[in-house]
């Protein structure tokens, strides 16, 4: 009797998981690696603390399958669960020095679960496409492939990871002035997803890191065009972060973790590169220092209403 009322105890807390969790979780295994060269210890703390997130959707999904897949007609929410084979991906690389095989066969299973959802995506949605009604959760179903191109050195398949880059990036030219316009011209998107208008600020950068860490010869006008259009999307977004976080709690606020930390591993990434092609700018290693400072205090600041919205409220609701 106990065991039964247990199990529906956590099913009952598994239904309250939300699926833009995913996000949060992608940002922290990202911020992981973020951080490594700085302090290794730090970045197996965002690995657990990924993976513990991880666990938390893993529990939703097996409780709460029916309503998740009801979720997943809404294009938002089925956009926002790309992020889920994102990070685990992400995560694998984190196994792969103790458990090569294993990490490698859950980064191709990642990878084909991303491009199921993407394929689920186009057909439920793409041809009834509207571009007033387009969201930036679109640049996640299909741009979000290219963290493939980051993470695919880790296991030697660069071939792969080029591949992937260019489905990324092409994709990215593609939506880029659709979803610009949508959120500029037409506006009115709804306050619950104002939070994902942060993930503006992922692609350029995605494809960036992705183009660095996949090509071993790179063009240096492509990385110049790439790091143009980073720099500018994070100040965009930069600019409408303040207005963002003034909005009550929206889970859809895990929005703001993944793309700070692309953003300031890309301008990181750059500066590296930049230094192989003899052009010291050492103003760009500032600048990817202050953008990891900041990816990390907006972590910090998303955990912290994570942990309001799960057990702070819930207690206040009790006494």
């Amino acid at each position: 009797m106990e065991t039964t009322e247990q199990a529906r105890g956590l099913g009952g807390a598994a239904c309250k998981v939300p699926i833009p969790l995913a996000g949060l979780m992608l940002g922290l295994a990202s911020a992981g690696n973020m951080i490594s060269e700085y302090h290794e210890g730090l970045k197996a703390l965002f690995g657990l603390l990924s993976l513990f997130a991880l666990s938390l959707l893993a529990t939703r999904l097996l409780y709460d399958a029916a309503k998740f897949k009801e979720e997943l007609k809404d294009p938002a929410v089925a956009g926002i669960a790309c992020t889920i084979p994102m990070g685990v991906s992400i995560l694998s690389t984190y196994m792969e020095p103790s458990l090569p095989g294993i990490a490698y066969a859950i980064w191709v299973s990642m990878i084909a679960l991303h491009f199921a959802l993407m394929a689920y995506f186009t057909w439920a949605f793409m041809p009834k496409l509207e571009v007033r009604k387009l969201l930036p959760a679109y640049f996640v179903t299909y741009v979000g492939i290219a963290v493939g191109a980051v993470t695919a050195p880790t296991f030697g398949a660069h071939t792969i990871g080029q591949l992937l880059f260019w489905f990324g990036f092409a994709s990215y030219l593609v939506l880029l002035p659709l979803i610009a316009y949508r959120a500029v011209v037409v506006r009115g998107v709804p306050e619950p997803i104002m939070p994902s208008m942060a993930i503006f600020a992922a692609p350029a950068s995605l494809c960036l890191a992705g183009y660095l860490r996949s090509f071993e010869t790179r063009e240096l006008w492509l990385v110049g065009i790439m790091f143009a259009l980073s720099l500018s999307s994070y100040f965009v977004i930069i600019a409408y972060l303040p207005r963002l976080l003034r909005l009550r709690f929206y889970p859809s606020i895990s929005a703001f973790t993944f793309p700070l930390v692309i953003s300031a591993i890309a301008t990181n990434a750059t500066f590296e590169y930049l230094l192989t092609e003899g052009i010291d700018q050492p103003i760009f290693q500032w600048l990817a220092w202050l953008e990891v400072v900041f990816a990390l205090a907006i972590i910090l600041y998303v955990i912290v209403r994570y942990i309001h919205f799960f057990w702070v409220k819930d207690l206040l609701a009790r006494s």
